[in-house]
């Protein structure tokens, strides 16, 4: 019989108490499975008869006394008793049916051509109100671009024609709520207890590479989480300057996220800002420039291959200068024209100014009086080509003394700024 060590952080809840009936529900019953379960509770809170099964180890810590996500599954690694496998979800899932014989065949699969496989993706997407209604379809995870903190926007995208598939597909990066591997990552990789949030994944993929571990995407569905947030309690929300103020909380989130991103700057090389990692640094079986040859993640210049972008699985054929470039045709059928239009001879000219995610001008373009006056009713559109996107696009009126009209919009939903 093997055994599985599924790691839960969970804060404030209420999806963990039907996430744990439902893991042990669809297991096969042929494998030993624990939980270790980091319970940052609310009152009110439940798990019922979990509290007190013996297959679920629990450390029980008051919310208000918790210290973000790196701390908290740093603890959950602490209840790791050298079980054969782990899978670390978040308290917001469910499964299929023999999920744990399924996960373990496909692991042990892939063994003949990996010493060190790691399965991970963002899982499909459930809703707890209607919970017997799940996609089928896998994800794997694609990088978008560099944020200003230097951390990485990441997306869920379908994996084509997955019916099709008879192995999982290469990947670049792990996601924090849902991978599966040998136990033995939980004595190699040692959670950061100082990564509060943002930043958590590019260093569990980082650093799970430096450590010899291969990253793939299942071609199958065994696992999906609740993706929804409106519903929830967020730690950032609780641990907030003004819970500080009230001595309700030690710190506020946001003193724990500046000096968490400023680790995770260090630890990917983008700065040399003299933190001392510790036993929370990159691994020894491969480097960090291995991995970004092989992820096409360029942590230096802060820019992606786009070839990645696009969906290539890795590893990266082609790092040639090109290779970063992208082209953007921009059609904006809504923007300010009327506005200038009536503004008349107090407009001189407009500027037209192309945004990164790391809130750089890549690109700007400039609109004579004369110029707008023939584009009435006319879409905007513009070329834009670079190592970066464009993520924002700001439209600037000037006068003779200086500003008089601007117009702002970003160019692409759900961006995540932060």
């Amino acid at each position: 019989m093997n055994s599985i060590f599924v790691q839960i952080a969970s804060y404030r809840d209420l999806e963990l108490y039907p996430t744990l009936k439902d893991l042990y529900a669809k297991s096969s019953g042929e494998n030993k499975i624990t939980v270790g379960l980091v319970w940052q509770k609310g009152e009110g809170e439940s798990i019922e008869e979990f509290s007190n099964d013996n297959n679920v180890r629990i450390i029980s810590v008051p919310w208000n006394e918790s210290k973000g996500l790196g701390w908290a599954r740093s603890l959950t690694q602490s209840l790791y008793q050298d079980e054969d496998f782990t899978l670390q979800i978040d308290s917001h899932h469910r499964f299929s049916k023999n999920w744990d014989s399924d996960l373990i065949k496909m692991h042990n699969d892939l063994l003949k051509q990996s010493p060190k496989p790691l399965l991970t993706s963002y899982a499909a997407g459930y809703d707890p109100l209607n919970d017997n209604q799940l996609a089928p379809n896998p994800c794997k995870i694609l990088p978008h671009d560099f944020k200003s903190s230097g951390t990485i926007w990441f997306n869920p995208v379908s994996i084509q024609d997955w019916q099709k598939l008879e192995a999982p597909l290469r990947g670049l990066l792990v996601s924090g709520h849902y991978f599966f591997t040998s136990g033995d990552h939980c004595k190699e990789y040692k959670y950061d207890p100082e990564v509060y949030f943002a930043g958590d994944e590019i260093a569990l993929s980082v650093r799970s590479y430096t450590l010899g571990y291969d990253i793939y995407h299942p071609h199958k569905c065994f696992v999906w989480h609740h993706y929804g947030r409106n519903d929830r309690i967020k730690h950032w929300g609780d641990h907030s300057e003004k819970s500080k103020q009230q001595g309700i909380v030690e710190k506020s989130w946001g003193e724990r996220d500046v000096y968490s991103k400023k680790r995770i700057r260090m630890l990917l090389g983008e700065e040399n800002n003299g933190v001392d990692l510790g036993i929370y640094g990159l691994g020894e079986k491969r480097s960090l420039d291995d991995y970004m040859r092989y992820s096409g993640i360029d942590f230096k210049n802060k820019r992606i291959n786009t070839s990645i972008i696009n969906g290539r699985e890795p590893p990266v054929t082609d790092n040639s200068e090109e290779s970063y470039k992208k082209t953007t045709t921009i059609r904006l059928d809504k923007w300010p024209i009327m506005d200038y239009l009536n503004l008349g001879r107090a407009l001189q000219y407009v500027t037209i100014e192309y945004v990164n995610l790391q809130r750089q001008v890549i690109q700007s373009e400039m609109l004579l009086r004369s110029q707008i006056n023939s584009l009435e009713n006319v879409l905007y559109q513009s070329v834009v080509r670079g190592d970066h996107y464009p993520m924002r696009v700001i439209f600037t009126g000037f006068g003779e003394n200086g500003p008089i009209h601007k117009w702002e919009r970003d160019l692409k939903p759900n961006i995540h700024w932060g």
